[in-house]
């Protein structure tokens, strides 16, 4: 029995890793594992953040300030040491950046956007993936491999009606003249790279020759 496509990941602002890899494969086609996304993360491909709401760490730079160098968690927190959760199923030391409070009160002073550190339980506080941050991987991913995807194809054909609405450009008269073209005029348009168009074009004349081309015969 065929699994149903999660649609409703599409609100989500936020994946959990299982979210991110179902996101990935059932949206952009890119298969991976949760090393895999690690591996990304720690190549800067990516980012993981950590709900760090109460989370009580330190601020190493603290005792240059006007505090003892004890930080409370505001929100999400970036990691900066990812390379930290391979094989860590428990707790671990993470280097986070983000804002904190400098008491356990709601009106302490607040600090934006510097680096601490703070013992993080993963059970607890489990890694998330921004959807956007995810979407931009994806996207690179599928521009270096030249995966055709849905969107690709909406592009695609969306490019090709564009040219023959085009009243004053003389039609094309091959496949690469028209990929030439749609370049010219989309080059940095995502989804809509050399590769990709020529992978789309190829399918699309193996499936019109074996389908429809044979039947007109």
């Amino acid at each position: 029995m065929e699994s149903m496509k999660r649609e409703n990941l599409a609100l989500l602002p936020w994946l959990s890793l299982e979210q991110a890899l179902v996101w990935l494969k059932e949206n952009f086609k890119v298969h991976m594992t949760d090393h895999d996304l690690l591996s990304h993360c720690i190549e800067s491909h990516c980012s993981i953040y950590i709900k760090g709401s109460g989370v009580e760490g330190v601020y190493p730079d603290g005792m240059s300030h006007v505090f003892s160098g004890e930080v409370y968690g505001i929100g999400w927190q970036k990691l900066l040491n990812p390379e930290h959760l391979k094989g860590c199923y428990g707790k671990f030391l993470a280097e986070l950046s983000g804002d904190v409070l400098t008491a356990p009160d709601p009106y302490a002073e607040k600090i934006s956007r510097i680096e601490w550190k703070a013992e993080i339980d993963l059970i607890r506080n489990p890694p998330q993936f921004k959807k956007i941050d995810i979407d931009k991987l994806a996207r690179k991913i599928n521009q270096v491999t030249g995966t055709i995807t849905e969107e690709s194809l909406l592009l695609a054909i969306g490019a090709l009606q564009e040219l023959l609405l085009d009243t004053n450009l003389e039609t094309p008269k091959n496949q690469s003249a028209i990929i030439n073209e749609i370049l010219s005029r989309h080059e940095k348009s995502r989804g809509l790279g050399l590769r990709t168009l020529e992978k789309i074009f190829s399918s699309a004349n193996a499936e019109f020759n074996k389908k429809l081309h044979r039947k007109s015969k």
